[in-house]
């Protein structure tokens, strides 16, 4: 989404009191962790897991190798170590450190369960509450489907269950006019930090949702076009030795071929 011309930092709903903004309704839980991240004109949420390492959803950060994180005392410079386009999630790292950090769960919420996202819609940090409706798909991976509700800015926020505990990170909301939540489950964001989740690159700009998918249709794109141009010549040039008989070395067919008779079509014209 498209960075606000003006942007508040302002960590809830409600006007809060105490460091970086944290209400005491919620006791700071999240919130003291949680901040916008910018990547040029796009924005979004990022949420600190251990000292000075934030996750984000890669698609907010996808053109930068380099992010500026909204804190109480201005823009810092964080750096995007990892990335995954297929699964959606980056890390970033900053010299910053918020007083707080959100620990992933352990367990899985179930159908039902309460959960509140903490976000940045529109560059406002905000909390919202609502519960797990189901076990969902986005974009082929396994998501949550949460009825807290969301906005552009809400990328990247972090899921959180009773215990104020990560078991999931924001990812799109529902387009059906519900506003919920789509989110990538714990499991995935604890086997990207550890290094071992399939399609994981270092943090260089330029790979967007799903991008390495892409990329990859595009080679085997390309390389077929290739196959079939090579097969349409070796049948060119089969015709063509059988037509003016087979005396011919190849140079010379080839030669013919490539200055008089190639239609550019893959067939020498019969």
């Amino acid at each position: 989404m498209r960075r606000a011309a003006s942007l508040a930092i302002v960590l809830t709903l409600s006007v809060s009191s105490g460091a970086y903004g944290v209400s005491q309704e919620s006791g700071g839980l999240g919130v003291a962790a949680t901040f916008v991240v910018i990547c040029g004109l796009e924005q979004g949420t990022a949420w600190q897991f251990t000292a000075g390492k934030f996750l984000t959803a890669n698609h907010v950060v996808s053109q930068c190798a380099s992010v500026q994180i909204l804190t109480p005392s201005g823009e810092v410079t964080a750096h995007v170590t990892r990335r995954n386009a297929v699964y959606d999630v980056a890390e970033i790292h900053s010299s910053f450190q918020a007083p707080l950090s959100i620990a992933l769960a352990t367990q899985q919420p179930s159908i039902g369960s309460a959960l509140e996202i903490r976000s940045a819609p529109d560059g406002n940090l905000t909390t919202t509450k609502g519960k797990m409706v189901s076990e969902e798909t986005l974009n082929g991976i396994p998501a949550l489907q949460v009825s807290a509700k969301v906005a552009p800015g809400s990328s990247g926020g972090v899921v959180m269950n009773a215990s104020g505990q990560a078991v999931a990170l924001v990812q799109d909301e529902l387009l059906d006019g519900s506003h919920d939540a789509m989110a990538i489950r714990q499991p995935y964001l604890s086997l990207f930090i550890a290094g071992a989740l399939l399609h994981t690159v270092a943090g260089t700009a330029g790979m967007g949702r799903n991008r390495g998918l892409n990329l990859t249709l595009l080679v085997v794109t390309i390389l077929t076009f290739l196959s079939g141009a090579a097969t349409a010549w070796t049948i060119s040039v089969r015709r063509f030795r059988r037509a003016m008989g087979t005396d011919r070395d190849s140079d010379t067919v080839h030669a013919i071929l490539g200055s008089v008779y190639w239609d550019g079509d893959g067939e020498w014209p019969m």
